[in-house]
């Protein structure tokens, strides 16, 4: 009798092992493949006989939800695009607005010592001007009739301080000028929130 090791005889079984499923996972493929194949051969040609027929309540219910989402869809854009209009008329109001009351300030620092400087007038002028073309524009999207009335007094104020700075206003125009001015600001402050 021939005796056999061990580690011979479970390294022939672990290699058929192996060769046994490669094999079975094949044949199961194959069929596997030809079931479904069959399954749609029968499943499409069998026919239902009779007439089809709308379920009219079910069919209003389902347009009256596509309607509904639809709607409640288009509600969220505005909303976001309204409230994107908001903030950005409201940060070109802040953004634009500070550098303007900077420049007058400088300005009337400068009269406050005696004499006139050309260079701040001049640039209190332009600060005013641009931020008054800049919140004008931005709120041309503004939805909100409040704001977009705040913002067009805070520009109309802006342009009229920058009039009577670029005229030599009298101390009294030029005063209210520059109380006009802040209550729109105080007016538009409020109204951005």
């Amino acid at each position: 009798m021939t005796l056999i090791r061990t580690s011979t005889l479970y390294g022939q079984l672990m290699m058929t092992s192996a060769a046994g499923v490669s094999r079975l996972r094949a044949a199961a493929l194959v069929f596997g493949g030809v079931a479904v194949s069959a399954m749609v051969i029968v499943g499409c040609s069998k026919s239902v006989e009779g007439s089809s027929t709308v379920d009219q309540p079910g069919a209003a219910a389902y347009r009256t939800s596509v309607s509904l989402s639809a709607a409640a869809a288009a509600s969220a854009s505005s909303s976001s695009a309204s409230v994107a209009a908001t903030e950005a008329a409201c940060q070109t109001f802040v953004d634009t607005g500070k550098p303007a009351m900077q420049a007058v300030n400088a300005y009337v620092d400068a009269e406050n010592s005696g004499g006139t400087d050309a260079a701040k007038l001049q640039a209190a002028v332009d600060a005013l001007h641009h931020a008054a073309d800049a919140v004008t524009k931005s709120s041309a999207t503004v939805q909100s009739d409040t704001l977009k009335a705040a913002l067009a007094g805070w520009s109309a104020a802006a342009q009229a301080l920058a009039t009577a700075i670029s005229t030599n206003a009298s101390t009294s125009d030029f005063n209210a000028a520059v109380d006009a001015f802040n209550n729109a600001k105080s007016t538009t402050e409020t109204a951005c929130g």
